[in-house]
């Protein structure tokens, strides 16, 4: 489970009024985009701990080939009787035990070639992913008639 505390928020505004999107239809809209794009994209649901004894649900966005770039966490909520969106930045796959680690054998298989790369370059792959990722979400917010800063 995630932690608010322990995310940094991706938007300018950090609550996007999002009418009656759900986190379903959002995900439909974001694979399909990633899919056109022909950027690997994993989903998972999960949840953001809201309070002692309370859980938000979220979706996890990450990319199934490399674990330890940084996973998309989106969390729609009421907040003041209007529902937001948010979008946070919260840690790599693998370090929140996301896409089966030592069972996943694309990223494995990634890794190992990983080892014969600079820091340069797998610095530079990581953020040319970032940039379509977030070109991917961004461009699928809009779809569903929400603005993102």
């Amino acid at each position: 489970m995630f932690d608010y505390n322990k995310m940094g928020s991706i938007f300018d505004t950090e609550f996007i009024p999002c009418g009656d999107l759900t986190l379903d239809y959002l995900e439909e809209v974001i694979v399909q985009n990633f899919r056109n794009e022909g950027v690997p994209i994993a989903t998972k649901r999960d949840g953001i701990k809201a309070g002692l004894l309370s859980k938000d649900p979220c979706l996890v966005i990450y990319n199934p080939q490399n674990l330890d770039y940084h996973t998309i966490v989106l969390v729609i909520r009421n907040l003041n009787k209007t529902r937001v969106i948010s979008m946070y930045s919260a840690g790599t796959a693998s370090a929140q035990h996301i896409g089966g680690g030592m069972l996943n054998m694309e990223y494995q298989s990634n890794k190992l070639k990983g080892a014969f790369k600079s820091a340069k370059q797998k610095s530079a792959e990581e953020s040319e992913y970032n940039t379509w990722a977030f070109r991917c979400v961004y461009d699928a917010l809009e779809a569903c008639g929400v603005m993102a800063d």
